[in-house]
């Protein structure tokens, strides 16, 4: 058995506390929790993993680099090479993959998963990507979309979004407020009934094999 009262290396590999010799954590990987003073309860797995962490707790990272310029932040959880990489105050992210969620750095309660998935969310909070690169180029202050479909997105990095929703892949938001079911090149079939409470607004064609209305009407 081995005991020892600080971080042992073995086969240069490092395991122990990391900075600060917090009782309730655990580093595993060189610098993992490197600058650590006051912050408790983390687990830091991987190279430089939780690296500039100082006084956030809660946080679990776990792959090369992951969460590696948290400083604050609370209650996130980061898997993958680079995953949450520049998240510095962000709180409560849970990502999942390859550089996923890689530039936030004050947005909270974001939730990603795949292959740069929210690769560019830098202060956006609540959205949620579920896909290979799966709002990808969402940025800035966006908040509250939803992307769920390979490389699903908004139309252009320098626009900011909000409530909307992009479903299947390839599906592009290009508004607020907004839900869009597929591309252009795709078909959204409904088998049952469609009930509509608000306006319709329609800029292609309409096939229909029959039509019932309650109320005169003149097709032209």
């Amino acid at each position: 058995s081995l005991s020892s009262s600080g971080d042992a290396t073995i086969n240069n590999l490092t395991i122990g506390r990391g900075g600060g010799n917090q009782s309730n954590n655990t580093a595993v990987g060189n610098l993992a929790l490197n600058s650590n003073t006051t912050g408790n309860y983390n687990t830091a797995n991987g190279y430089q993993s939780l690296y500039s962490n100082i006084d956030g707790s809660n946080n679990t990272a776990v792959g090369y680099n992951t969460l590696f310029q948290n400083t604050s932040g609370l209650n996130n959880t980061a898997v993958g090479y680079a995953a949450s990489y520049r998240n510095s105050t962000g709180n409560g992210n849970t990502t999942c993959g390859v550089q996923s969620l890689y530039y936030n750095t004050s947005g909270y309660s974001n939730t990603s998963f795949g292959l740069k998935a929210l690769y560019n969310n830098t202060s956006g909070i609540n959205n949620a990507s579920f896909g290979y690169q799966s709002g990808v180029d969402l940025s800035g202050n966006s908040n509250y979309n939803t992307f769920l479909g390979a490389t699903s997105t908004v139309d252009s990095s320098a626009n900011t979004y909000n409530y909307s929703t992009a479903l299947g892949y390839g599906s592009t938001i290009t508004a607020s407020n907004q839900i869009v079911l597929g591309r252009a090149s795709e078909n959204v079939y409904i088998p049952g009934t469609l009930g509509v409470t608000g306006n319709v607004d329609i800029s292609g064609n309409v096939t229909a094999t029959s039509f019932n209305a309650t109320s005169d009407y003149r097709i032209k």
